[in-house]
């Protein structure tokens, strides 16, 4: 069994399909030499750690196991240990294990703000198909696997209807992608989605975006609030589900939204609008 012996080895338990990227990265740089990182995973799971400098020890545990067979090896790892959990379904497999909040993870690991010339982040919009004049919201995410499209491009293609030239930028392997891309191409959106995987790894895109959207509407899963954070501290006017916790020093930077779509909608509006006319004065100094 675990322990909350302060003195005894500190493990950390995180499964990467549902913490996704964004957590793995955020681990890498949290954990300390001398601990342990637990992936439920695989070895690009592992990788995205090492990449990232981590400095702990990585046990990689494979995903595929059945549920009762997961949680046996994975105690049997981490009886004795001081045990932090990085999601309610990590900490489900081990009772007793502390849930580490966003807060904790920013304490020890905070964002750190990528500073970019107006230059290098039209040349990396571009790279990314951005053209000129056109907008781009970002729908956040930490396992993408989770996340419906159907929703944000909603809400995209109506800024669209108003003659906004706004595009969303969304990952490969969300839900309902095709089917989305394919009725709002019929209803006359154009060229509204563009699908690219850095969508998944914010310390990249952040910069990039106008507005951001972190949604759960009709998501699997509950979503991190990480990615919300790393657009916040980007500048980057975030809407955010109300059903998100995000911690209190950023709550209050955030555009909340609940499930009224048209309030959600002219939120996003007016945090374009900001962002393009802030755009527009640092072009003009």
């Amino acid at each position: 069994m675990t322990t909350t012996d302060a003195r005894a080895p500190v493990a950390h338990l995180i499964i990467a399909s549902i913490a996704g990227r964004v957590g793995l990265e955020r681990l890498a740089r949290f954990a300390q030499p001398g601990e342990w990182c637990i992936v439920i995973g695989n070895e690009r799971d592992v990788s995205v750690l090492r990449d990232n400098g981590c400095a702990a020890r990585v046990q990689p545990v494979a995903s595929g196991f059945f549920r009762y067979y997961q949680r046996w090896v994975v105690c049997r790892q981490l009886r004795g240990m001081r045990v932090f959990a990085w999601d309610a379904a990590a900490r489900a497999l081990v009772p007793g294990a502390h849930a580490i909040t966003a807060t904790e993870v920013l304490e020890r690991a905070p964002i750190e703000r990528a500073e970019w010339t107006l230059s290098e982040r039209d040349a990396k919009r571009r790279q990314l198909g951005v053209r000129e004049g056109e907008l781009l919201i970002g729908l956040l995410c930490n396992a993408p696997r989770m996340v419906d499209v159907f929703s944000a491009a909603s809400m995209t293609s109506f800024l669209r209807t108003d003659g906004l030239p706004v595009r969303l930028l969304v990952h490969p392997t969300m839900l309902r992608l095709a089917q989305s891309a394919l009725q709002f191409a019929r209803m006359g959106a154009g060229p509204m989605l563009l699908v690219n995987e850095v969508i998944e790894r914010p310390w990249e895109f952040a910069p990039l975006l106008d507005a951001a959207i972190l949604d759960a509407d009709g998501a699997l899963i509950a979503p991190s609030a990480l990615p919300a954070i790393w657009a916040l501290a980007h500048d980057t006017p975030t809407l955010v589900h109300r059903s998100i916790a995000l911690p209190p020093e950023w709550d209050h930077k955030a555009i909340r939204f609940g499930d009224d779509q048209m309030c959600a909608i002219r939120a996003l509006r007016i945090a374009v609008e900001k962002r393009e006319s802030g755009v527009a004065i640092e072009r003009a100094k």
